[in-house]
């Protein structure tokens, strides 16, 4: 009796033990597949970096484009002897001279204003640039000046979030005395593809995050316009809808 009921229990968990041998076995090939997939995504990221790194190992050059205008119409005029009063103001004074720029019309004709009246240089420093009514019409004031009064003009512009069209960029390179330069670009592009910003974002993290946020807008060395507005439509009320809210301060200093 003890070895039948030894035998039957036996058997019980025989067929208990079945199903799940069976659901194991059936378990292996999708298992498998799993990991071949992940082998097949590493080996695509790995693939993705060393084309991006062959793309890049050398850094294409535009020739610059040259322009049917040349800027010479209409005349670009500034208000100089205005500024340089209040500079020689600030000199007696032995102090800078600061005014609040708080609307965008205001703030966006001041700079203009500027660009027009200066003698020897204009230095801008941003975030961001886009290709929209603002930066297009700040870009052609300072070629403007660039043309018809020899200013020099240097521009670094963070590549992140810009918008960096090639050939405007060539276009506007056209004149040595005008410099556009680019912060940290993606594998040393000037307008990387979204697969390529990826790539260097998984790549080297802080690397790809060491952005430039200064915004700072230098006429001949004493004229200064700081705060948190980049070149686009909506930092100066110029937009149908979304404007943001920022502010600038111009400092006028009594020495460079």
């Amino acid at each position: 009796a003890g070895s039948k009921l030894e035998h039957c229990a036996n058997v019980t968990i025989r067929q208990q033990l079945t199903p799940i041998k069976a659901f194991l076995e059936l378990s292996i090939p999708p298992l498998q597949t799993f990991c071949q997939c992940c082998n097949r995504l590493v080996l695509a990221v790995l693939l993705l970096f060393c084309v991006a790194s062959c793309r890049t190992s050398e850094v294409a050059i535009m020739p610059p484009e040259k322009s049917l205008d040349d800027f010479s119409n209409p005349k670009q005029l500034g208000t100089y002897e205005l500024w340089r009063k209040v500079i020689e103001e600030t000199k007696i004074e032995k102090k800078a001279k600061i005014l609040l720029l708080d609307h965008g019309d205001e703030a966006l004709a001041a700079r203009i204003n500027l660009i027009r009246s200066s003698k020897k240089s204009v230095r801008i420093q941003t975030f961001n640039w886009k290709t929209d009514e603002t930066g297009r019409y700040v870009l052609w004031e300072l070629l403007r000046a660039v043309k018809q009064r020899g200013i020099k003009v240097e521009i670094l512009i963070d590549q992140m979030f810009g918008e960096q069209d090639p050939k405007m960029v060539a276009f506007a390179s056209f004149d040595p005395n005008f410099q556009i330069k680019f912060y940290n670009p993606t594998f040393n592009q000037l307008a990387p593809s979204t697969i390529e910003k990826l790539a260097g974002l998984a790549y080297d993290f802080h690397a790809f995050n060491v952005r430039h946020h200064n915004k700072l807008f230098i006429v001949d060395d004493q004229l200064v316009i700081t705060g948190g507005r980049n070149y686009a439509n909506h930092y100066f009320d110029r937009a149908i809808g979304l404007n943001y809210k920022d502010r600038d301060v111009l400092v006028v200093t009594p020495e460079p």
